[in-house]
Order: C-alpha cells, then structure tokens, then sequence
C-alpha cells in the first residue's frame, strides 16, 4: 500500500525517485497502481493457496552434461505460485514454465508437483492458468538446452510473443496460414498496439528481414518450446 492518509514520506521517495510523471499525472498514475493492487489483493485473498514456513527450494540438477543450480521461490503446500498484478504475457508463462520443469526433475516427494501463474485480465478479473505434473520433463528440458546451446553459436528465431500466438492458433484447430498471420499481426503490430518486432533487441536482429511465413526454424522453435506447455497448461479459477 502506498497511498494511504499519513504516508507522505513513502509518497514523497516514490515521487523523488523519478519513476513517475511529475504533477497531476504522477499523482493520477499512483493511485492507479495503488487501485490495482488493491484489486489484485481481493483476488488473492479469495484464494486458499497455504504458504509453507519454506517457501523455495534449491535445484541442483546434472543432466546432459550441464550442471543446472539455482532457487525456486514461492512454494505453497500445494503449488508452485507465481503472482503479476497485471496481464500475464508470454514471457511469464515461460518463466514459470521452467520453474515447473525443474520441480518435476527434482525426484523430491515433498515439492509440489502442480503450479498456478495468476495474474490479471484487461478488465482487472481474475487470470489464472495451472499447470500439471510433467511426466516426461527430462525429454522436454532437454529439447530446450538444445535450443539454448545452438542459440549460443548463432541466433534463434524464438520471439515469446509471436511464438505463442502462432502455437495458440495451432492447438485450437486452426490451419497454418491463419496462425501464421495471427503472428505476423503480433509481430509487426499495428497504429493501435505495437508489434513484438519493435523491441530494440530485435530491431538489431532479424530487424526487417524476418518473414515468418517462410522461417521454418520459427515454427519448428515455437513448436518445440510453447506446445508442451500448453499441453499441460488449464486455465482455472481459484
């Protein structure tokens, strides 16, 4: 909470650091932040998600030859549970994602084998997704160090956003020419809402040059990366 009646000293250090407008429009945009997370706050306190005393869980994992250390944070009883008081994007899908893998890989009966991403829809409801125990996750992580390795010797066409839309209108059904021009609509975006391909990142590669309706590695990568995912993926209200 940062707007409050006899908070003026915690205003006063969000307004001098700089990350808001000054005046009335940072004024407009506190309270902004601050509705929303009051929002997200009801959504989760209606939740009966446990914390654990333990809320994470150290990984060290050998497998193909890569040593893969680290912490997964936010455990509850029953899940892994990452929370975004704002629309989920792909890139926190793929965040968790691999979280959740490596939760399966960790042979530890006491780590939850389910995880919830819960975030926001565009009109504040809930935005929920669950994720279910992976069964065959050492094949899956594995493809990915693959594409990790071959990305180290020259760039891979994976763009989060692009690669999602074009797996998402795959697996409902449709041909390759409509997905195909779903992402390509999410790619080069429009007059209302900028395209994926406007990222500075990418602007420096593929930049211009990338035409997905004839990028095989394109459709293979967002393949192999997000069509587990939403194999194993159920949206849900909690």
């Amino acid at each position: 909470k940062i707007i409050q009646k006899g908070n003026k000293p915690l205003i006063n250090s969000v307004y001098s650091s700089g990350t808001l407008p000054h005046g009335t429009p940072g004024i407009c945009t506190l309270q902004e932040i601050n509705e929303t997370v009051d929002t997200f706050m009801t959504i989760l306190n209606k939740t009966s998600i446990i914390p654990q005393k333990k809320s994470f869980a150290d990984i060290d994992i050998n497998f193909s030859e890569i040593n893969i250390t680290g912490r997964v944070s936010f455990l509850s009883k029953d899940y892994l549970v990452h929370y975004k008081p704002a629309v989920i994007k792909p890139k926190d899908i793929l965040y968790i994602w691999l979280s959740h893998l490596l939760l399966s890989l960790s042979n530890n009966d006491t780590l939850p084998s389910k995880s919830l991403l819960i975030g926001m829809e565009s009109d504040k409801t809930q935005r929920c997704f669950q994720y279910s125990e992976v069964i065959n996750a050492s094949s899956i992580l594995n493809k990915l160090l693959n594409l990790y390795n071959y990305g180290l010797n020259r760039p891979i066409h994976f763009f989060p956003a692009t690669s999602y839309t074009y797996v998402y209108e795959i697996l409902r059904g449709k041909d390759n020419d409509y997905a195909i021009s779903k992402a390509e609509q999410e790619w080069i975006g429009s007059r209302f809402k900028p395209g994926e391909s406007d990222n500075a990142f990418y602007q420096i590669y593929p930049g211009s040059k990338l035409s997905i309706s004839n990028d095989c590695d394109f459709i293979q990568t967002a393949l192999t990366v997000f069509k587990p995912i939403f194999e194993h993926e159920e949206k849900v209200q909690i």
